[in-house]
């Protein structure tokens, strides 16, 4: 690879994110220092999904990308911010030139990491219809479970370009705030993925989950997210299993997990037009009915995934248990994977925030014992302002594009 002082990071997404929106936010908030990139134009996904795979559009996205090559070249910035769809995909068919488009964009800059653009599919799916029908598209050109699938696509896909470019992989939620985003890229950090019960508490009455739900939001998450030195992965800001038992957006909004890792701050995002969001799950609902079985496993399958991918990203799994609910299987699965198979295994540390000095019920009888799963931590406290204090006091990891000013 040639010496270069220009410096870059590598975006990639599925449609329906409106991701130039978002780099161009990013540029703004970094006083309009990185410069950015589509690398295979604007809308391209969407000219695929409408039209075909066929090889007079993969040729066009080909000249593109050799345009914009040169254009980074040419370029008088030394930083970029450059935005690449991993693959396009239609109707069950996928197609990529993504490798095409980084063994050329190497040879001009280095390519700092790799950062993947997740949402909720539904999310996804009422943002493209919407530009969709305001293009006079057929509605049997989407299909929502090849959301779901495009998605899981990218993230491979960007994994695999990462691993070629030898730097390491984030998969972010655009429904994190874009401080924690701005964090992430452009100062020294602790990266941190914050782990509790959800399903646990999603099988109890509202009236008893609620109460947990707040608590873990306000005790837990919102310290951690808004703690200036971390950058906190929460795993809630993707929740689509409550689409499949909900009849209405208003209805789907009173059963997601309430964003309150937000703090009242924006989201990398745009959020969902509310009038858009009601008029395409009027037909989007009908459609998760009649496959709810294949939504369910994609779903379900994806979740693994997704929290696997984001705990092998950070150096520091935290993690907490409630009185009411003194045990968690997903947690304890998360936990494995990180010791088993974090990337970082001699600087990975985990952490159990215990507010309720928990026990499983059934062991009361022989006295105290927390789960099993739950030792051998690094820190364990029952005030969550020692622990965080614990965390931040790592040598924390560098910008990912250093030199930017906020």
């Amino acid at each position: 690879m040639t010496e270069t002082k220009k410096q870059a990071i590598l975006f990639t997404s599925q449609s329906g994110l409106n991701v130039k929106s978002i780099l161009n936010d990013l540029r703004a908030g970094a006083g309009d220092v990185p410069a950015v990139v589509s690398a295979d134009s604007e809308g391209i996904g969407d000219i695929v999904m409408a039209t075909s795979l066929g090889e007079t559009v993969l040729k066009s996205v080909e000249d593109q990308y050799h345009a914009n090559i040169k254009s980074i070249k040419k370029s008088t910035s030394n930083a970029f911010l450059v935005h690449l769809h991993s693959c396009y995909w239609k109707t069950g068919a996928c197609q990529t030139r993504a490798a095409l488009f980084v063994s050329e964009l190497r040879k001009v800059a280095r390519v700092n990491c790799v950062v993947t653009f997740i949402d909720n599919f539904y999310s996804v799916y009422c943002r493209i219809r919407d530009r969709f029908e305001k293009a006079s598209a057929e509605e049997e050109d989407i299909h929502p479970i090849d959301i779901l699938y495009w998605r899981v696509a990218d993230m491979m896909l960007a994994n695999m370009l990462a691993s070629i470019l030898d730097v390491e992989h984030f998969v972010v939620s655009v429904n994190h705030s874009m401080e924690t985003l701005q964090k992430l890229l452009f100062l020294p950090h602790v990266a941190v993925y914050a782990g509790h019960p959800i399903s646990d508490i999603r099988k109890m009455p509202r009236k008893d989950a609620m109460p947990l739900i707040n608590r873990i939001n306000n005790e837990f998450l919102v310290p951690l997210s808004t703690c200036e030195k971390l950058v906190t992965f929460v795993p809630d800001a993707i929740d689509e299993l409550p689409f499949l038992n909900s009849t209405s957006y208003d209805n789907l909004r009173r059963k997601v997990w309430p964003n309150g890792w937000l703090a009242n701050k924006r989201s990398i995002g745009t959020p969902l037009d509310e009038g858009a969001a009601r008029k395409h799950m009027r037909a989007l609902f009908p459609i998760v009915r009649r496959n709810r079985k294949i939504f369910e496993n994609t779903i379900y399958g994806q979740i693994s995934d997704r929290d696997y991918r984001l705990v092998r990203q950070v150096r520091n799994f935290i993690f907490t248990l409630l009185d009411r609910v003194p045990d968690s299987g997903g947690v304890e699965a998360e936990l494995g994977e990180a010791k088993l198979y974090s990337p970082f295994p001699q600087r990975l540390r985990t952490y159990f925030f215990n507010p309720d000095n928990v026990v499983k019920r059934k062991a009361l009888a022989m006295g105290a014992k927390r789960p099993k799963w739950a030792t051998g931590v690094t820190g364990e406290n029952n005030d969550l302002a020692k622990l965080i204090e614990q965390m931040s006091s790592q040598p924390p990891d560098p910008p990912l594009l250093p030199g930017i000013s906020l």
